[in-house]
């Protein structure tokens, strides 16, 4: 039953704590002019990477990388670009690409002067003609990507991570890559996985 504003409210205790609201359309009001706190990069990237984790799609964890290619989950978007390519029949090669299939890798560093040589094998899928793939280097996991003719032979070929990067020269087989800093050298081998 209404009372016309004739009712004043009695509190025996203290209001402290929560806000307490008399209102009659049952909450606060914003201040003029007051924005709610932006969410941080980190934040948005955490529900970016959440709505696309269970997610069969290669394209999703693309999209993720090329908005944060060097965020937290970039290594494991890598690998589930793999993993998802590989479990989609790309190892069966067309005219068009004959060396489309997953394939099984071998490097070794060697030159420069910072850090230790390091051996690492990997895998990688070509798929229309475009190769994708990451490896474990130096406790950080590297993409690589190139892209590959009919004849085998790559352009655009790179092994990067966060610091250091290797231009890759060289066929599907085997080839070389320079590291843009440092000296640093690559030597890689692919075979095709059974």
């Amino acid at each position: 039953m209404a009372t016309k504003n004739n009712q004043v409210p009695w509190e025996a205790s203290s209001l402290t704590g929560a806000d307490f609201y008399f209102s009659g359309d049952g909450g606060p009001k914003p201040l003029s002019g007051a924005k709610a706190p932006a969410a941080s990069a980190f934040d948005r990237e955490v529900v970016y990477w959440q709505s696309i984790a269970n997610s069969g799609e290669p394209g999703d964890y693309e999209a993720y990388l090329k908005q944060f290619p060097s965020g937290t989950f970039a290594g494991l978007a890598r690998a589930r670009i793999t993993s998802l390519e590989e479990q989609s029949g790309a190892s069966q090669p067309s005219m068009e690409y004959p060396f489309d299939g997953v394939w099984d890798g071998w490097l070794r560093t060697y030159g420069g002067w910072f850090s230790a040589p390091v051996e690492a094998s990997f895998r990688v899928v070509i798929k229309n003609g475009h190769l994708r793939g990451t490896v474990q280097m130096y406790d950080e996991t590297r993409s690589i990507n190139a892209m590959v003719n009919k004849s085998g032979s790559l352009s655009r070929g790179r092994v990067q991570g966060a610091l250091q990067g290797y231009d890759l020269h060289g066929t599907v087989a085997k080839g070389l890559g320079d590291g843009a800093a440092m000296g640093w050298k690559l030597e890689y081998r692919m075979t095709r996985a059974e």
